[in-house]
């Protein structure tokens, strides 16, 4: 480090020249090397990176009900809802296994969920609605996963007024791995006051 004196008028407009950058301290002026940004880019940092940015993807496609139940849980412990929703499930998500994506809100519940492969780009979801009130709605989301990660965008499919098991789920890459939620609601989606909380299952569509 090394005591310079600067020209006023190039002090005034200039503070760093070439990897040199001047800053003043108790009336004197130094001058240092500046420092490099360091990014390690380790596989597990990269991994850790990879997982906030599953989780964020998903916090802001879902929206909805889904962050209404979240910011209602995150309440009770100080917290935000977005930061919850990420620090419950980071685990999960790093682990490959699928995340708790809505906390009840209410008294809605399903049981017995379980998902099975269909015919090419389907899988079947079989499950028991339990208690419900008003006019109960089942929403299905998967998010298909590579090498045992969950990845990409996450997709709700609406399974509609008075859930009757089973229910098919259309349109998926053949033969391809998901992970499959299902939550019931009291109304439609965007309209919902109350929620189950998410039961999920890992499998693959039909080939």
């Amino acid at each position: 480090m090394a005591n310079i004196k600067l020209n006023p008028v190039f002090e005034a407009f200039s503070k760093k020249v070439g990897d040199l950058v001047f800053y003043t301290r108790s009336g004197k002026t130094f001058a240092r090397r500046k420092g490099e940004r360091k990014d390690p880019a380790t596989s597990e940092q990269l991994e850790i990176r990879s997982t906030f940015s599953e989780l964020a993807s998903d916090w802001s496609t879902i929206n909805g009900p889904m962050h209404r139940c979240w910011n209602q849980w995150a309440l009770k412990k100080k917290k935000r809802g977005h930061n919850a929703y990420i620090g419950e499930n980071f685990s999960r998500q790093r682990n490959g296994e699928p995340v708790e994506l809505f906390k009840p809100m209410g008294n809605l519940s399903i049981q017995n969920f379980s998902a099975s492969p269909g015919a090419s780009g389907e899988i079947t979801c079989s499950f028991t609605p339990g208690q419900s009130e008003g006019s109960p709605r089942i929403y299905f989301f998967t998010k298909e996963r590579i090498e045992g990660m969950s990845t990409g965008e996450i997709r709700m499919h609406d399974g509609g007024k008075t859930p009757q098991s089973p229910f098919t789920i259309t349109g998926l890459a053949p033969g391809a791995e998901y992970a499959v939620y299902a939550v019931l609601t009291d109304g439609k989606y965007d309209e919902a006051v109350q929620v189950s909380a998410s039961l999920s299952s890992v499998c693959a569509s039909g080939a």
